[in-house]
């Protein structure tokens, strides 16, 4: 009972007086109870108890309540009296059993059931205690204080929107009601909302700051709430005032890993789990991600192994475990990991890109190869492993798979000149020479690469009727010596096509050099023929001369030559060429012939 157990307060009892502290109405009231001998007792054992009461002789005060009740058997006051002594004796049971006895005597009597009530909460007998505040709240509904006791007890209930609803009463009138505002912060730190909670801590610990327990939970609450700095602080304080906190240990610990502080975290952690709280997943988790930080494998694999034995879902374990295993080179046992969460996240690219990286190091090119097409097919966009992809595909793929990942990399803008070039070559391939040309256009390759290229650029602008680029590419390809023999011929072609005499005499005159005798004689006509266009005569009345001697025996070679002897006054070898001519071909014109043959 409160510190009115020093005296018996005014009281209804029975057909008797009341009793109260003041002597002179206690004398006044002992008269009147003279008439009621079964209330009333002697004013000396009153006075017994008092003065015992006052220097905390419990027992002797007990006794002389004893020697009065012995007196006044029906007198509520005193059993009320005795039943606060009890409690100062902490003989629970006794002082619950006057309880009773004044409700059985008096089932209005609001005393006895706010101070059963507070006994049975305090021995957590919660249903019990919510019935007897809640009949001293029906006998007298605007008693605020017993309204918090009500409150606190539906919180120990876990009737958390019931005890909130009663607090807000409260509140909305005694606005700055600190223990309604602790009762009402813990009702919200128990429904996990932490922001309401920390909002009515806040205002309880401007009243009381040292106080641990609104300590604990405004910081679990700042960490719950991802305010970690603030967490760390409220719980520092809490842990530095009274050790044995557990929780928040746990907390704190989860906080400091989250904010890259491991050392501390681990040690948080551990302490929490020698006070006997049991880490849960968001604990373990902590420890698992300081382990990792710190490199301390043998607590992340243990911690590791704990979770998985909860959950075997958890990717964030799996993650991490095999990111531990990559880093010792333990390549089997990190691939296990990675697999793993391929199946728990399929269409996570990331599990794709570490298979194909650890594939690599194993030398398992196709399992590689494998992995890299899942990659780019879950949207994996990191331009290395797209080319690795590539490299893979260009060595042991097929022309069809070659011209789809040449195409990927050159939708993504990936090396597009090397891309290029290659897809052109492929495209070349199969005649598609305008797409080809297309490519070309774009293509560009270092060193040996680039002068293979050069020759098919070449002939996919000539095929593709594009012959300014043709010509061009020709010429480099010529510098570069990748020309074929016939290439070079065609090159001269089209030199000659698009009107560049010069260039096509040079080409006939290089492969003249280097020409077997049959082919010489075609390539010695033909220069005869660019140097005519040239307009070069004597060039070509030497090739002519050449020509002839060497068997080519054409008409307009004789007549021509017949007409350079004319011009020099050789009129007998004149004549003679003159006349092969007309053997060669009757159907030149007379006109062809100089006056003096006709």
């Amino acid at each position: 009972m409160s510190a009115t157990a020093s005296r018996i307060q005014e009281e209804e009892i029975r057909g008797c007086p009341s009793v109260c502290c003041s002597r002179q109405v206690f004398l006044l009231s002992l008269a009147v109870s003279l008439l009621l001998p079964t209330g009333c007792f002697s004013p000396q054992y009153y006075e017994q108890s008092k003065n015992f009461l006052d220097q905390g002789r419990y027992r002797d005060a007990l006794g002389a309540v004893d020697k009065a009740l012995a007196e006044g058997p029906r007198s509520t006051a005193l059993l009320m009296e005795r039943a606060a002594l009890y409690e100062k004796l902490e003989r629970w049971n006794d002082a619950l059993r006057d309880y009773d006895e004044v409700l059985q005597r008096d089932h209005r009597h609001r005393r006895a059931f706010i101070a059963r009530g507070k006994l049975l909460e305090r021995f957590k007998r919660y249903e019990e205690a919510r019935f007897d505040f809640e009949k001293a709240l029906a006998l007298k509904k605007d008693d605020f204080d017993v309204a918090l006791l009500h409150a606190r007890v539906l919180n120990r209930l876990g009737k958390h929107e019931e005890a909130i609803e009663e607090l807000t009463r409260i509140l909305s009138v005694q606005t700055g009601n600190t223990e309604a505002l602790f009762e009402r912060g813990k009702a919200y730190f128990a429904q996990a909302k932490y922001a309401a909670a920390r909002k009515d801590l806040a205002l309880v610990l401007a009243e009381r700051p040292g106080d641990v327990e609104v300590l604990r939970m405004q910081g679990i609450a700042s960490v719950r709430l991802g305010e970690d700095q603030a967490g760390i602080r409220y719980l520092t304080t809490a842990v530095s005032a009274r050790p044995d906190l557990p929780l928040a240990y746990l907390a704190r610990g989860i906080a400091f890993q989250r904010t890259g502080e491991n050392e501390a975290a681990l040690k948080d952690l551990e302490e929490a789990e020698r006070q006997g709280v049991v880490l849960g997943t968001k604990g373990m988790m902590a420890r698992l991600l300081a382990a990792a930080g710190l490199d301390r494998r043998e607590i992340l694999y243990r911690t590791a192994e704990d979770l998985l034995s909860i959950d075997s879902t958890l990717v964030t374990v799996y993650r991490v475990r095999a990111e531990s295993y990559e880093k010792q080179g333990r390549n089997t046992e990190a691939i296990a990991d990675y697999e793993r969460l391929s199946e728990l996240e399929p269409r996570n690219p990331e599990w794709a890109r570490r298979l194909a990286l650890l594939w690599r190091e194993e030398g398992d090119s196709e399992r590689e190869r494998k992995e890299l097409d899942r990659y780019r097919r879950l949207g994996g966009g990191e331009e290395s492993l797209l080319w690795r992809r590539w490299e893979l595909v260009r060595s042991a793929g097929d022309e069809e798979e070659k011209l789809e990942t040449a195409s990927d990399l050159l939708e993504r803008g990936i090396r597009v000149p090397e891309v290029a070039a290659a897809r052109a070559l492929l495209f070349a391939g199969r005649e598609r020479w305008k797409e080809a040309a297309e490519d070309f256009d774009r293509a560009a390759l270092p060193g040996e690469e680039e002068r293979e290229v050069l020759r098919v650029r070449a002939m996919a602008y000539d095929r593709a009727g594009r012959y300014p680029e043709a010509l061009r590419e020709y010429e480099r390809a010529l510098r570069a010596d990748v020309l074929s023999r016939e290439e070079i011929h065609r090159y001269a072609d089209l030199a000659e096509q698009q009107g560049d005499i010069d260039t096509a005499l040079r080409l006939i005159t290089r492969l003249l050099s280097e020409a077997s005798y049959q082919n010489a004689l075609k390539l010695r006509q033909k220069r005869v023929e660019l140097l005519t266009n040239l307009g070069r005569e004597e060039e070509a009345l030497a090739e002519i001369d050449w020509l002839l001697k060497n068997g080519v025996e054409k008409a307009q070679y004789y007549l021509r030559r017949g007409w350079k002897f004319s011009r020099e006054g050789r009129y007998s070898a004149a004549l003679k060429d003159f006349e092969r001519a007309k053997a060669e071909d009757p159907r030149i014109p007379a006109t062809d012939f100089p006056d003096w043959f006709r």
